[in-house]
């Protein structure tokens, strides 16, 4: 019987202490993006870091026991935190949960958070043209580089860059972490590559897009916003 009193007393501590921390994951579909909002009760007001985990599952595995794995780590006590998810990760189901480590050093697990992600379905509003576009020409360990610089285009998922030769030869690469890659959330208005050219001038297009997938090799080169890049 004592047993038994100590293993409820412990179940409802765990509950308690599970409850602390409630977290809500607002989510539409569309979105490529998630929010993790978080409420604490009135006794939690600082925290040193908080862990926001999450598990992926694809619709079959929905039954399947959840694996979570690290998505993102804040420092201090964050009521909000937005997380930039995979854009190749698409229709499946989404688990979050967060830890929060208090100055005291002792954890708190919030509740499980499921959402239903549909990150496939982009905005279809047609985007303005990219703008400012500048470039810089740099050497670094022998090595040639080129950035460019435009003004961020509101609601773009993504940006593609054209490149065209004097020879008239015209490419279109995705704007990612170099030529060709997935998409990258990181890239809003600024992009650094490594160029093999010398002494010549290619000119760079920039176009703002709704989705990684979107086809722009029908776009007519002189209708995209670019610049000449006189390479030494």
């Amino acid at each position: 019987m004592k047993k038994q009193i100590l293993l409820i007393v412990s179940i409802i501590t765990s509950i308690t202490a599970f409850s602390q921390v409630i977290i809500d994951v607002p989510y539409e579909n569309g979105q490529v993006t998630v929010t993790v909002n978080i409420s604490y009760p009135k006794t939690i007001t600082t925290a040193d870091s908080i862990l926001v985990e999450s598990c992926y599952q694809s619709y079959s595995d929905a039954n399947n026991t959840k694996t979570f794995g690290k998505e993102k780590v804040v420092k201090g006590f964050m009521k909000s935190i937005t997380l930039d998810n995979s854009f190749e990760r698409r229709e499946n189901l989404r688990s979050y949960r967060c830890t929060i480590y208090l100055k005291d050093k002792k954890t708190i697990i919030s509740n499980e958070v499921q959402i239903d992600y549909n990150g496939y379905k982009y905005n279809e509003t047609p985007l303005p043209k990219v703008t400012n576009i500048q470039s810089v020409v740099f050497e670094k360990d022998g090595s040639k580089y080129i950035t460019l610089t435009w003004n961020a285009v509101p609601n773009a998922f993504g940006y593609v860059i054209a490149e065209r030769d004097w020879n008239g030869a015209e490419q279109y690469f995705k704007f990612q972490l170099g030529y060709g890659g997935p998409m990258s959330e990181s890239i809003t208005n600024s992009f650094t590559f490594l160029t093999e050219a010398s002494q010549v001038v290619r000119e760079y297009g920039i176009i703002a897009v709704n989705s990684p997938n979107e086809n722009i090799s029908e776009v007519p080169f002189a209708e995209i916003p670019s610049i000449k890049v006189s390479i030494p």
